[in-house]
């Protein structure tokens, strides 16, 4: 029968504590404890179910959260019970098998004790806090002074997810603020063991330094731990597949420093840990540059604001296809200014390339410093920034790598369909149950679209400049093609419209030159002069400058 839940003690009176008989020398001790789950709730968003075998956490379930597409399937969950979270390893008699006692209960607050055969005691209340948040608090006492060695605090081991077609997302890491410095992301370390022809089955190595916090992770969940003192060092941990080469779980364990506890000399470790989604929202109010999590890279200060922005219009149309089609649009017209300018530009630019022609036939090879004179006060004649073509793929590209990075691991976008599209946060994979189609993931219709609408492009946007150029960027369509075609479609879903937009820009200044040549005005911009050839208006200046130099 379950174990009726005691009553609450008083906090200033200390509760039972249990103590187990030592092994004999010799003699292995046995796992096999009676486990009682403790279970600590947040409502609408986890369940942690404690053990008071260990008096860690033996399974997380994440209730807004489904295993699988179907939106009201079993909710995710993680099973540590071979591994238990936030279980002491290097401390004789609190080992993750040893028993704990329940000394108080609520749904919102658990406290586990037990004591040592050789008198230590431990005190461990773990409390709910905000969000995916809860406070644990160690109260190490003893009856006689102790000095305890250094020792480990673990973190359960984290599989990866999976995608909406039952595919295995291999995207674990751990990741370490370190003391006085920053971020380090081990994700690499992981993936050269995993290259090594040599690798072990198991795989650790030290992080060094001192830590502040850790934290293991796969694609779109995250354990954190950050003690409010940190830790010496930590330690992560790589497991691979019994029938495949790659990495099945990782995991991680915080190190801390030997200590001294003695009846009048108490030590309390306070630590905040996290077991949730990798929302920014989230992360951000945990604090400690817990967001960092997210790899959101050098142009994180684009990816933040962007999130954001996603998350009000899917508020407002709540389907995050549609929100990364109004955000592209929302971002479109910001940078309008810039690409319509540049668009111009380039216009004027190619209606001036047969006086650069003539130009370069007359001082090309005979005097180039002659020739850059030339050409300058021939772009400042009729307006024309020879660089102003190239803004508006400069100004997206900042967008772009920031899309990338909060797109490959956005939570928002798993399991969110779109038209065709399963899910957003990975490629397409259509017909990918088919044999002769498995082998390549299946067909990606997105990224074909994004080529044609491309190319399409490319033929209305004004040329300019050296035709070897021109003939590289007409291969530019299908490097993108090549890049893209396995990219999350979401983030193909925002290229794809960033382009339509384009196109549609490029008709609308298309027609309005029409309009006006139909009208007998200028057919673009500022007035353009109508000289052709080396009898530039912009040679009096440079006679000038051969008088004054005299």
């Amino acid at each position: 029968p379950p174990r009726p839940t005691p009553a609450l003690t008083s906090p200033d009176v200390d509760p039972p504590a249990v103590a187990d008989p030592e092994p004999e020398p010799g003699i292995e001790p046995t796992p096999d404890v009676p486990a009682e789950p403790v279970e600590v709730q947040s409502e609408g968003r986890f369940v942690l179910q404690f053990s008071t075998r260990g008096g860690a956490l033996d399974r997380a379930v994440l209730l807004g959260y489904s295993q699988t597409e179907d939106p009201d399937g079993p909710r995710v969950e993680f099973d540590f019970t071979q591994a238990p979270a936030l279980a002491y390893h290097g401390l004789p008699g609190l080992e993750a098998w040893r028993p704990f006692e329940i000394a108080e209960q609520s749904p919102e607050q658990v406290v586990l004790t037990r004591r040592t055969a050789q008198g230590l005691h431990l005190r461990r209340t773990i409390a709910l806090d905000e969000g995916y948040r809860i406070q644990i608090r160690d109260e190490f006492t003893a009856d006689s002074p102790l000095d305890l060695p250094a020792h480990e605090i673990a973190l359960g081991p984290m599989p990866p997810d999976e995608s909406a077609l039952g595919e295995r997302v291999l995207y674990l890491g751990v990741d370490a603020l370190h003391v006085g410095g920053g971020v380090e992301h081990q994700a690499k370390a992981i993936s050269r063991w995993m290259r090594s022809r040599e690798a072990t089955p198991r795989f650790e190595e030290r992080l060094g330094h001192g830590v502040t916090w850790l934290a293991v992770k796969n694609k779109y969940f995250v354990q954190l731990l950050h003690p409010r003192a940190g830790g010496d060092d930590a330690v992560m941990e790589a497991v691979r597949g019994e029938h495949e080469a790659k990495p099945e779980t990782v995991s991680a364990r915080l190190v801390f420093p030997s200590m001294r506890v003695g009846p009048d000399a108490p030590v309390e470790r306070e630590m905040a840990y996290y077991m949730g989604p990798k929302l920014l929202s989230e992360l951000q109010d945990f604090g400690a540059r817990a967001d960092e999590v997210m790899e959101l890279g050098f142009f994180g200060w684009i990816g933040r604001p962007l999130i954001r922005g996603l998350n009000f219009i899917y508020r407002v149309f709540p389907n995050y296809g549609v929100a990364i089609i109004l955000l592209t649009v929302i971002v479109k017209v910001a940078f309008w200014p810039i690409t319509h300018r540049g668009t111009e530009s380039m216009k004027r630019m190619q209606e001036i390339q047969p006086q650069i022609k003539a130009l370069q036939a007359k001082y090309g090879k005979e005097n180039p410093q002659r020739l850059q004179k030339e050409m300058m006060a021939l772009y400042k004649e009729h307006k024309v920034n020879p660089l102003g073509g190239c803004l508006p793929m400069l100004v997206q590209i900042p967008v772009l790598f920031a899309l990338f990075s909060v797109l490959r691991s956005a939570i928002e976008l798993r399991f969110a369909p779109f038209l065709w599209i399963s899910d957003l946060s990975q490629p397409e994979g259509l017909l990918a149950h088919l044999p002769i189609l498995s082998m390549v993931g299946g067909i990606n219709l997105l990224p074909l679209i994004m080529t044609a609408t491309s190319v399409y492009q490319q033929r209305l946007t004004p040329t300019a400049g050296d035709p070897q150029q021109q003939k590289i960027m007409q291969f530019m369509p299908f490097m993108m093609l090549f890049f893209f075609y396995r990219f999350a479609s979401g983030l193909v879903l925002y290229w794809t419209t960033n382009q339509m937009l384009m196109i549609v820009q490029l008709l609308w200044q298309k027609r309005r030159r029409e309009r006006k040549a139909a009208a007998g005005g200028p057919p673009s911009g500022p007035p353009v002069a109508t000289r052709t050839g080396p009898s530039s208006p912009a040679r009096p200046s440079a006679r000038k400058g051969k008088r004054k130099k005299r």
